[in-house]
């Protein structure tokens, strides 16, 4: 893994419209100092948007909100194994 991908950040949970905290801005700068120089500012949003999924998943996954490897598959494809309709 490369620089870019060693590292996960956990946000602070906030509102819409709190303001960011110190520690949060801290990982919104750690986060854009990793992207390649030649970024696009839809390259920082994509990277921030998958760290953001990232933190929220090890966040649920902490507080024991998870399904299992069976859950899951039931989910997607329904009781019989076959494709859930939609």
């Amino acid at each position: 893994m490369g620089p870019a991908t060693d590292y996960i950040f956990r946000c602070p949970p906030s509102t819409p419209k709190e303001s960011m905290s110190v520690a949060a801005k801290q990982l919104l700068r750690d986060a854009v100092e990793h992207l390649p120089e030649d970024a696009t500012v839809e390259d920082a949003m994509d990277r921030l948007y998958f760290l953001t999924k990232v933190a929220r998943g090890l966040d649920a996954a902490d507080r024991g909100d998870v399904l299992s490897h069976e859950e899951a598959r039931r989910a997607a494809l329904g009781e019989d194994g076959t494709v859930a309709p939609r």
